[in-house]
């Protein structure tokens, strides 16, 4: 076949390529348009109701305009609509966003330092600023965090969660923690992080459906596990530890974390407590008095643990107890009214 001969079947091929690709961008925009008369009179019709539904309405408007821009600009429209993906549609924001928020991050070093305090406005403000761009950043994907400086941001987080826990917001603080751990590691602030999250996944275990409550606890215990690990002379950790086994009725377990946290604070007088609604769960009912009254109204939390005492449930079993449960109520009773430390 000779040049020229090549050249012209080239050039046929190509004007035929053209029709048809003419041909079907007729017919594209010719279904566009058929389907957005469709849309506008289904609109058109629902809106003149007494009471249209606005979730009908909203549903074809929506789809009203992307047939109106598909019509126009053909199937190219909903190609790019096709690949648009979160960063793509916020790739000029993103920049801004890790500059806003390593400036929140300075700005934290100074604000956020007394979390257990009331916030002042600007604390508040710069603390919101940097959660809204943590929420932001985290919807671009994950990877924006990498340019940051770990130790900075993590510390950020942390209070940022541990502030959420504070305010009963668990989801929210379970959702910082979680994230920290993802940017951080495992041994960012191990016993801190770990101590909250289990206190987030408690806390969440209380609210989310029955079929997720133990699996939600589980994640609490292994979390209050590793916080009993990395700070060995904490005895708050081991004493929640010992809460969360005793929910998912592990009590000899709940029972060996309780005498842990009693060997690091003797007084403490919560864990003595639970140490007794554990023994009294396994019908060891003498122990279990015997731990209720060597609890002193001068241990740590010992007054409030001994006022509340007898309106818990879990020890009704004990008070009702016809050999141990009148010691037990008289020792209670003395402590209800404070009029008798006057005497």
């Amino acid at each position: 076949m000779s040049r020229s001969e090549d050249t012209h079947w080239s050039k046929a091929l190509l004007r035929l390529k053209s029709a048809a690709q003419a041909l079907f961008n007729a017919l594209f925009q010719l279904i566009c348009f058929v389907l957005l008369a469709a849309c506008l009179y289904l609109f058109g019709k629902e809106i003149m109701v007494k009471q249209p539904r606005y979730e009908l309405l909203i549903s074809l408007g929506t789809f009203t305009v992307l047939l109106a821009l598909g019509g126009q600009y053909g199937q190219h429209f909903f190609a790019r609509l096709k690949k648009l993906g979160p960063l793509e549609l916020f790739e000029k924001e993103a920049p801004s966003l890790l500059a806003g928020l390593t400036k929140a991050v300075q700005d934290s070093k100074i604000t956020l330092d007394h979390l257990g305090a009331p916030l002042s406005p600007s604390t508040d403000y710069f603390l919101r600023r940097a959660d809204l761009g943590i929420s932001l950043l985290e919807f671009l994907g994950r990877d924006q965090f990498k340019s940051l400086d770990k130790q900075e941001l993590g510390t950020m987080i942390l209070r940022i969660a541990i502030l959420s826990l504070q305010r009963g917001d668990w989801w929210r603080g379970r959702n910082r923690l979680e994230l920290l751990r993802e940017i951080a590691g495992e041994d960012f602030k191990a016993a801190t992080v770990s101590y909250n999250l289990g206190v987030a996944y408690w806390k969440c275990a209380e609210e989310c459906p029955e079929q997720d409550r133990d699996k939600t606890l589980r994640l609490a215990q292994e979390n209050f596990a590793k916080a009993t690990t990395k700070d060995p002379f904490d005895h708050e950790a081991p004493y929640m530890l010992a809460y969360i086994q005793d929910e998912l009725g592990l009590q000899d377990l709940a029972i060996q974390s309780n005498w842990k946290a009693l060997r690091i604070r003797s007084d403490f007088a919560p864990a003595r407590y639970n140490l007794a609604i554990s023994l009294l769960k396994k019908e060891e009912i003498e122990k279990a008095a015997e731990k209720v009254l060597g609890i002193r109204p001068t241990d740590m939390e010992g007054l409030e643990t001994l006022q509340f005492a007898p309106s818990d449930p879990e020890l009704w079993p004990l008070l009702k107890d016809d050999d141990f449960g009148p010691e037990v109520r008289r020792r209670l009773d003395f402590f209800q009214n404070p009029l008798n430390f006057l005497e």
